[in-house]
């Protein structure tokens, strides 16, 4: 079976600051990340919510699923050269 993805990215001064992808096939955020510098911003829950709200409208409908998973405690770290 395959998954359908979906991601979105903030964007400041044409540089990446956040990242959240969702999975539609599972019902789960599989990953959101923020910048350091960008932290505190609500960039993250802004993210977050676009996720959900697109999960909501595709993966429970099809997936039978009665509940979204989010895994926030798991975070994706950027590094910088």
């Amino acid at each position: 079976m395959q998954s359908k993805v979906k991601a979105w990215e903030s964007v400041s001064e044409s540089r990446v600051v956040g990242h959240c992808a969702g999975n539609a096939t599972t019902g789960e955020v599989v990953s959101l990340s923020v910048l350091p510098n960008y932290e505190g911003l609500g960039i993250g829950r802004r993210l977050q919510s676009s996720v959900v709200d697109w999960l909501r409208d595709e993966a429970l409908p099809e997936s039978g699923c009665t509940h979204l998973q989010t895994h926030c405690d798991v975070r994706m770290v950027f590094i910088e050269n």
